[in-house]
């Protein structure tokens, strides 16, 4: 996974965020998808999706994402930090 690179390039601002950093920046926000989506005038599935991808995303809506994680100060992992798995239930006798 490409770690996340940020440029001002010649035409303008340009974000990378995989999946897993969009949503740590909206967990860190405390706010569910839909409010989350609210913010960007999308509907919630436009979050989910974006969520649920493991490759590097660009466009429109990743750079308000960054701009909104600057503006509250988020320091995004390069590496998500992932849940470990739920323990298998013990097996009912």
């Amino acid at each position: 996974m490409e770690a996340k690179e940020l440029a001002v390039k010649e035409n303008g601002y340009e974000a990378k965020l995989t999946g897993d950093q969009v949503r740590f920046i909206r967990t860190m926000l405390g706010e569910s998808q839909a409010t989350f989506a609210m913010r960007f005038a999308v509907q919630q599935p436009v979050i989910f999706r974006l969520e649920k991808k493991r490759t590097v995303e660009q466009g429109p809506i990743i750079i308000l994402i960054d701009m909104l994680a600057k503006q509250f100060s988020i320091e995004v992992p390069e590496k998500p930090i992932r849940r470990p798995d739920p323990e298998p239930a013990a097996a009912a006798e």
